[in-house]
């Protein structure tokens, strides 16, 4: 769901915020509410009680008198400040007249009025819409119940000041939300620094060279700890790869010899005219077997070499075309059934090894024939596109699936379609060494049925295409060891 832990943290961050922002929102509008609430319902019961005595202070009056006093405290009300508005209710529960009119406090029912016996306050709402707070209580002398005043005042401002309190809230919400995103982002950004310093540190260490090591103090415990138990893990790889190097050198190496013994003895009774005919073609068997060994020796071999950095790479003026057709004579006998053609011959100039870029064709012709049937065609070009040039070898054969396409340059990978005999798996392998050894690059296309095509990239020589032997001489001189590049 999150690309990082770091988006996951302000992610994690913000919400928390967020939640912690809006309880304490609701809980300053609440407790904003009820303090105006509270002050408007003290004011309301001060002001009733202040009408009801007013009403009582002289029962003696006549009925004309006590109307006139009345609509003089209603008055005075409605001119207040805080716009307290009155309604009086005689005691059967009807309103008197003279408070009926200007007043928004709706009608009271009867029978909720007697049975009110003590003050009473209530949220009502209004035909507009607007709310009015409203206090209903009995007006009495002595026990005697003379009516029932009702005093209200609109909640309309409370309304507004609540409404304009919560947009303050949800922007500011909103604001301290971001900020604390962003704030939050900045904040794992730098907790996880020590981290993306540990990732780029171990990108650097390679296959080729496992006796790098992490740095030791990256200032943060969790992460020194992380880097001592992968240069820990560091260190069992290399000695794991030390051994497996050495076995594979030592073993290739000790196994030429007997092989080479095999191969020769084998040959040597095969020139005896007189062997029985199952015999030969026992004898024929076992030097075939003992080649495909050699052959798979000679390649483990220089694997090995490679892995260790003990293969010299000799530099010179190579013409690439030359190399191409040596090869192609090379491999006449293996050119059984097939059309090979050179599409274009151009007189290319590279810096290289002239054995080595040697064995890169091999290899890839070798490829192209194993795997394109009797009757199919191999088409070989060898151009300049500057700054490099190229050598394309392509077949009409099998193909290549396009999950394979990936995997077809490691060691000892043979695809699921290969034909019997098809080799070791290490010949694409070496290529591709002995490529990037030249600064250059092989890439491949391929479509199942159809055939494939590999191309070779390599700088063009930066000099006179021609030169003479005693350059060849001096530019032979300069030797230079490369680390594997596989």
């Amino acid at each position: 769901m999150f690309p990082s832990i770091r988006s996951f943290l302000a992610f994690s961050y913000t919400v928390t915020v967020l939640l912690i922002v809006s309880a304490l929102s609701v809980g300053i509008e609440h407790i904003v509410e009820r303090t105006l609430h509270d002050s408007i319902d003290g004011s309301l019961k001060e002001y009733s009680q202040q009408v009801s005595q007013y009403l009582v202070s002289d029962t003696d009056t006549d009925i004309a008198e006590q109307i006139e006093r009345l609509i003089a405290v209603i008055n005075l009300g409605r001119q207040s400040e805080e716009s307290v508005q009155l309604r009086l209710y005689g005691p059967d529960g009807l309103p008197l007249a003279p408070t009926i009119s200007d007043t928004n406090i709706p009608d009271a029912n009867p029978g909720f009025l007697k049975r009110v016996k003590r003050p009473v306050l209530q949220t009502v709402m209004l035909d507009d819409g607007s709310r009015m707070r409203v206090l209903t209580r009995p007006v009495k002398y002595g026990t005697e119940v003379l009516g029932y005043l009702q005093v209200g005042r609109s909640l309309e401002p409370v309304d507004r000041i609540l409404a304009r309190l919560k947009t303050i809230l949800i922007l500011g919400g909103a604001i301290a939300s971001v900020s604390a995103g962003v704030l939050a982002y900045f904040l794992a950004w730098q907790a996880l620094r020590p981290f993306s310093r540990i990732v780029e540190d171990t990108r650097k260490i390679g296959v080729d060279d496992l006796s790098k090591r992490l740095p030791a103090d990256y200032g943060v415990l969790e992460v020194n700890r992380l880097a001592r138990t992968f240069n820990s893990l560091l260190n069992r790889l290399e000695k794991a790869f030390e051994s497996q190097k050495r076995f594979v050198a030592d073993a290739s190496h000790e196994l030429r010899t007997p092989l080479t013994t095999i191969r020769g003895n084998a040959e040597v009774m095969l020139m005896d005219p007189n062997l029985p005919p199952d015999v030969r073609e026992g004898l024929e068997n076992i030097r075939g077997e003992v080649s495909r060994l050699s052959r798979l020796v000679s390649n483990l071999l220089m694997l090995a070499r490679a892995d260790a950095g003990q293969v010299n790479l000799t530099y010179r003026p190579v013409n690439l075309h030359d190399v191409v057709l040596d090869t192609l004579k090379q491999m006449h006998t293996s050119i059984d059934g097939l059309s090979v053609r050179l599409e274009r011959e151009d007189q290319v100039m590279v810096s290289g090894d002239a054995d080595q870029l040697k064995q890169v064709m091999l290899n890839l012709l070798d490829n192209a024939f194993k795997y394109t049937p009797k009757g199919g065609s191999v088409y070989v070009s060898v151009y300049a596109e500057p700054p490099w040039a190229k050598v394309e070898i392509r077949d009409t054969g099998i193909g290549i699936a396009p999950s394979e396409l990936t995997r077809i340059f490691e060691r000892f990978y043979r695809s699921s379609k290969a034909p019997k005999g098809a080799g070791s798996g290490l010949g694409l392998s070496i290529a591709q060494w002995v490529v990037r050894a030249h600064n250059g690059r092989i890439t491949v296309s391929s479509k199942q049925g159809e055939g494939s095509t590999f191309t070779v990239w390599l700088p063009l020589f930066e000099g006179d295409s021609t030169y003479n032997r005693e350059e060849e001489r001096h530019s032979s001189a300069q030797t230079q060891s490369l680390a594997p590049n596989l």
